[in-house]
């Protein structure tokens, strides 16, 4: 009985210790995307069709607020929880390296920028002369794994790792592994836990991955996984279902955008950083210590580089990325 006893305040303590880790941002969008998921399941509401992004009702009744509350509500528990275990290593990292306020306004542009693309790309989709199909305007899609994409492209161009690899888990009770190799440039190795549950959004079936991307050479400018989020979303969109393809190629492109340099003109100063972080508002959360400053040694709107000692063997963990929520519209 004591060795249990033992052993669960020993947890409690780890766990603590890994939370006490976590920067302030990043842990305030855990909790928020958290909180926001408990609230909509004790009083029941599951009318996503109303808060979630919907090109058509973007652009008809100019309702740009879903553009924000799709990103923070989640369809399941499996969602919210995935993604926001996903976000905790993506996040804490681009915290640590550009500042929370920094991240802060990276993470609302990136929103920004991937709800444009994703209503532009749906118009030219819709009106185009050769193919029109209207689908994609009458797109429901929440979750944050949309920012998530592009997060992982800004971290990735910054850590230069070349190992990556995406869902670590372990079971006793299935032991269901599938080994492949894909032919691309480098080892991929994927294994495949495919667990049946039942969920809030009509899903039998749920499937987990664990992808290890080694060697994965970028041909342009020397740069490692520049092929990684491209194969993680092809990856997602053959064995998972009701996955916003569009949503998460959005992520990407923005990644990229932000990565080489065209929303530079959009970020501001090192002075302005200080400035905000220096007002009475803020004052509260910058004494928090888990809150990072911006120490104003990375150039204005350019990317900061991240060096780090054996950069060949690191390996992100991201627990797992749920993707973004695809619900037919009503």
């Amino acid at each position: 009985m004591r060795s249990n006893i033992v052993s669960e305040g020993g947890l409690t303590t780890r766990l603590g210790q890994w939370w006490e880790g976590v920067p302030f941002l990043t842990s305030a969008i855990v909790i928020v995307c958290g909180v926001i998921y408990l609230i909509c399941l004790f009083v029941g509401y599951d009318s996503f069709v109303e808060i979630c992004f919907l090109p058509s009702s973007v652009v008809s009744r100019f309702q740009v607020y879903r553009i924000f509350t799709s990103v923070v509500f989640h369809g399941s528990l499996l969602h919210v929880l995935f993604n926001m275990l996903a976000l905790v290593p993506l996040g804490s990292e681009l915290e640590r390296i550009m500042g929370s306020v920094r991240l802060l306004l990276v993470i609302i542009l990136v929103a920004t920028s991937n709800a444009l693309l994703h209503v532009l790309i749906a118009l030219l989709v819709a009106h185009n002369p050769l193919y029109a199909k209207g689908y994609l305007m009458n797109e429901c899609a929440i979750g944050f794994s949309g920012i998530l994409f592009s997060m992982i492209v800004i971290e990735t161009s910054l850590s230069g790792a070349q190992s990556r690899r995406l869902l670590s888990m372990k079971t006793k009770s299935f032991d269901m592994t599938v080994n492949k190799k894909l032919k691309l440039s480098g080892d991929v190795k994927m294994q495949v836990l495919v667990f049946l549950m039942s969920a809030s959004l009509r899903y039998s079936k749920w499937v987990y991955l664990d992808v290890c991307l080694d060697s994965l050479m970028c041909p342009l400018n020397g740069k490692s996984n520049i092929w990684y989020p491209w194969i993680l979303l092809i990856v997602f969109q053959l064995l998972m279902t009701n996955v916003s393809l569009l949503g998460h190629l959005c992520g990407i492109l923005t990644g990229f955008a932000y990565t080489y340099g065209i929303f530079n003109y959009l970020l501001p100063g090192s002075s302005f950083y200080s400035t905000i972080e220096g007002t009475s508002f803020l004052s509260t959360c910058v004494r928090r210590p888990k809150f990072i400053i911006c120490t104003g040694g990375i150039p204005s709107g350019y990317i900061p580089t991240h060096s780090s000692q054996n950069t060949t063997s690191r390996t992100l963990e991201i627990f797992a990325d749920v993707s973004e929520l695809k619900i037919p519209s009503t």
